[in-house]
């Protein structure tokens, strides 16, 4: 396994709950943020592990050593605060600088989140107060608290927005370590399509407000002969080119485009995300 840049720790788990407050749990919610930039870190191609993925219990000890040995420049630890206040922090070691901190804590700001601070925390002879810091060896660990828990207002921005708060971590954190970010895929809006009044066994897409059909499946439920070019990668219907986009191994064509070469009318249903095409009038 390739040695992760980073790796990220989900605070809390299993009989452990973390913060709660307002019907919200911190540890439930530091393993779903963590879990989704997991994901979104490996699409981008950067090695990062968790030290947990399930609702586990995980001592400070056992915590810190999974830090220690995972052979990662840089730790992420999620937490969510409490205690009355609201806004963001981020928390780092005395012996490190404010860089990343600050940068991470400003994606999340960025986000329509307050910032409330950004600090150090010296402890008993002189060294880091947070065992996160003080036991995770050469990694860089930064403790980032999202928002309040207890606070009404942090608290709904938690529960709407801490997919938006995650995404936003993960592009800070790709400016700082120079690997080019990508947004995530939009969602993929699944359409029914209905031909003469029977729906179809296929479904096509939705993509900026255009309907995009499987090519094959609509054309030879009508009879259309379909023909294929591996070497162009190029799609033909009773012998006419037409726009396409090749998903996961099917061809897809706008259907308009596709209906007019196969001579249909077409209209759009809202209601049901339907396309309904059926055999032109006379």
């Amino acid at each position: 396994m390739t040695t992760p840049i980073l790796i990220i720790d989900p605070g809390h788990g299993g009989t452990d709950p973390g913060a709660m407050g307002n019907g919200l749990r911190e540890k439930d919610l530091t393993l779903q943020i963590s879990t989704y930039q997991s994901a979104r870190f490996h699409a981008l191609g950067i090695p990062v592990v968790l030290t947990r993925t399930t609702d586990t219990s995980l001592t400070p000890s056992q915590r810190t050593k999974l830090v220690r040995d995972s052979g990662a420049t840089y730790c992420i630890s999620n937490h969510i605060n409490s205690g009355g206040g609201e806004g963001v922090e981020a928390i780092y070691s005395i012996f490190a600088k404010d860089t990343l901190p600050k940068l991470l804590a400003q994606a999340v700001a960025d986000c329509g989140q307050k910032i409330r601070k950004i600090y150090t925390k010296v402890g008993p002879g002189g060294k880091d107060y947070f065992f996160m810091h003080r036991d995770t060896g050469k990694v860089e660990t930064i403790i980032l608290e999202y928002g309040f828990i207890d606070h009404p207002v942090d608290a709904k921005k938690l529960r709407d927005n801490w997919k938006t708060y995650a995404e936003a971590v993960v592009k800070a954190f790709c400016g700082y370590i120079g690997v080019p970010y990508i947004p995530p895929a939009k969602p993929v809006e699944k359409v029914s399509i209905e031909l003469n009044g029977s729906l179809l066994p296929v479904q096509g897409y939705l993509r900026d407000g255009v309907s995009w059909l499987p090519i094959r499946a609509v054309a030879e439920a009508v009879g259309a002969t379909v023909e294929w070019n591996a070497t162009t990668r190029q799609v033909k219907v009773n012998g006419q080119d037409l726009t396409e986009s090749i998903e996961n191994g099917t061809a897809y064509a706008p259907a308009r485009e596709l209906a007019a070469i196969l001579a249909l009318d077409v209209e759009w249903e809202q209601a049901t995300k339907t396309v309904k095409m059926k055999k032109r009038s006379a």
